[in-house]
């Protein structure tokens, strides 16, 4: 074998060890990426499921179901401390001492959900087509903890919160943007139907318009998994309400529910990303946080 010969073999094993080295490094970075983008999930397992109601609401049909679970992991205090550690930033940095107050107070009554959450729960349950997505119609301040909010925004095919939560920030029309800050909320999601697990799942996405410190429309989005049956594919979830800033408690105070649906709704019609907009009855009528929710949700496909 030649002197040249040799360096050229040599020379290729470097360039090829640089390539798989450099391979190597982008498949971290991505991984870690997508580890960063990734909601928390807290898994539990279902020890029964009746379904209570099974109707069509124009060409969907809905099951309605009861569905009691039993924790498997659950966040420490500590964890859902850490959080929420945005939000109690931003009050201790706009408020000063009484925002400090506030979130003290917001830690002990974190601390009193945490010590009496029950290992075992019913949680009401939809599932929107045949085999198909599985979600708790509301959302709660932490797993196996108290309920918040009803979720009336379902957003399918190519939505994930990621990308649900970009067709709002660049598409929807009146300045819709930026994760607001808020507490931290948890949906009940099951995926198993779908070779994944029953998770509460965290909102891994936010997006508002209006004034934070005064009245806004604000959503939460929680991440389903991929519908393996290839009806909705990649979809997620949002509690959407109307909410005014209250100086005296520090806190925001509902206002509506169906008043930011129908906005949000308004806004993303006809917009970049957007398919079909439609509307079904979910079946979770009733009052939360004292202010009356239709049960009427909204059936959004992002393309």
């Amino acid at each position: 074998m030649t002197t040249k010969t040799t360096k050229t073999i040599a020379l290729m094993s470097i360039i090829a060890g640089i390539l798989v080295t450099s391979s190597i490094v982008l498949n971290a970075v991505q991984v870690n990426a997508a580890e960063i983008e990734s909601p928390k999930r807290y898994t539990a397992e279902i020890l029964s499921s009746e379904v209570k109601n099974v109707y069509y609401s124009g060409d969907t049909k809905v099951q309605r179901l009861e569905v009691t679970i039993k924790a498997k992991e659950l966040p420490t205090f500590e964890e859902l401390v850490e959080d929420n550690q945005k939000y109690y930033d931003w009050l201790t940095s706009n408020f000063g001492k009484r925002g400090e107050m506030k979130v003290e107070e917001l830690k002990a009554e974190l601390k009193q959900t945490v010590d009496n959450r029950p290992d075992v729960m019913t949680v009401n349950m939809v599932r929107v087509g045949d085999h198909s997505i599985l979600f708790g119609d509301e959302s709660y301040d932490s797993p196996m903890g108290n309920a918040k909010d009803p979720v009336n925004m379902v957003f399918y095919e190519d939505a994930t919160t990621s990308q649900t939560d970009t067709v709002i920030d660049s598409y929807a029309d009146n300045n819709w943007g930026g994760d607001g800050v808020s507490p931290q909320q948890y949906v009940l999601i099951n995926n198993v139907p779908h070779g994944g697990t029953l998770d509460w799942v965290q909102s891994d996405h936010q997006q508002y318009k209006g004034n934070i410190v005064g009245q806004r429309e604000h959503v939460r989005l929680f991440g389903g998994d991929y519908d393996t049956h290839s009806v909705y594919d990649y979809w997620s979830v949002g509690t959407a309400h109307q909410e005014t800033w209250n100086t005296l408690c520090l806190c925001h105070e509902i206002d509506s529910w169906e008043n930011a649906e129908s906005e949000l709704r308004n806004d993303l019609v006809g917009q970049t990303g957007v398919g079909n907009v439609g509307t079904y009855n979910q079946g979770n009528s009733g009052y939360w946080q004292g202010e009356y929710n239709n049960g009427v949700a909204r059936l959004i496909e992002l393309t």
